[in-house]
């Protein structure tokens, strides 16, 4: 199963007069980096809010939001008449010539005019932890089905290295008897003008350094392991895929740089260009 590193989820609940919304969103990085904004009534439990959304997020640059908004009018704060009065007077006797219109907005803007309703913030944050989890569960769910298509997408990209494998064997063998005769021809003018022994030598030397049969069975290993790391249970496999398609791509070069044959580059280059958009996917991968 893939996760897919980017990803959205949201989700909401009206709690004793405050609707509060969830939202969950992340994008591509190569470690869990995860940055919270909470209301000024619930940033005790930004620690707290962290710890329970690492394990589950796990790989990305997540961005979490709490939102408050008052819909009851019984969680609004009320007036404090007595601190409001206590400012006017001060003030009018210290600037006795501001009138009621210059020093009312003043007043409003002191914290100490407005009484907050009474909370109980650990209650609150038991009441919003359902909320928590559904914004969760829709995240993953949402990197779930985006996984799916990254998924169907390198295994698309696999097959098309897989078949330009499979020609890669069907021609390798005309390959080798093509360079063998040309060998031969070279040999043959060249007999009676180098050590006949010295020159087996070199010849032998050189055709070893032609053979691609441990890279094409190296990149099927790699082909296997891929797919199979693929299908594997376990959430967080990005890095490991990144690796697998590193070891691809090794092989693909060197069977590219040893192969000499026209037909086997071309096939060489659609690998290449197959194996770099799995690179790409990986990078997109939890």
């Amino acid at each position: 199963m893939i996760f897919s590193m980017t990803a959205f989820g949201q989700a909401g609940a009206t709690i004793d007069g405050r609707r509060y919304t969830v939202e969950i969103k992340s994008v591509n990085n190569k470690y869990n980096d995860i940055a919270v904004k909470l209301p000024p009534s619930l940033r005790s439990f930004e620690t707290a809010l962290r710890k329970q959304l690492a394990a589950a997020l796990r790989r990305g640059k997540i961005f979490v939001a709490v939102t408050e908004e008052t819909v009851d009018s019984s969680a609004l704060p009320s007036i404090n008449g007595e601190a409001l009065m206590y400012y006017k007077e001060q003030l009018q006797d210290i600037f006795p010539q501001l009138n009621e219109k210059d020093i009312v907005p003043a007043l409003l803007r002191r914290p100490e005019v407005w009484e907050q309703p009474a909370e109980d913030t650990e209650s609150l944050w038991e009441k919003l932890q359902p909320v928590i989890h559904e914004a969760t569960e829709k995240f993953v769910a949402y990197r779930r089905t985006e996984g799916e298509e990254i998924r169907k997408d390198m295994l698309e990209k696999v097959a098309v290295i897989r078949r330009a494998l499979d020609e890669v064997e069907k021609r390798d063998p005309g390959r080798l008897d093509r360079i063998r005769q040309r060998l031969g021809q070279i040999a043959a003018s060249l007999r009676d003008k180098a050590d006949p022994n010295r020159l087996e030598q070199e010849l032998l030397l050189y055709m070893d350094r032609l053979d691609i049969n441990e890279e094409k069975q190296r990149l099927r290993h790699h082909l296997d392991y891929f797919l199979g790391t693929l299908e594997a249970p376990d959430m967080e496999k990005g890095k490991k895929l990144h690796f697998i398609a590193q070891e691809m791509g090794r092989e693909i070069n060197t069977l590219g740089a040893k192969a000499n044959d026209a037909d086997i580059q071309r096939l060489v280059v659609e690998m290449k260009d197959a194996l770099e958009k799995i690179k790409e996917q990986t990078a997109n991968v939890v």
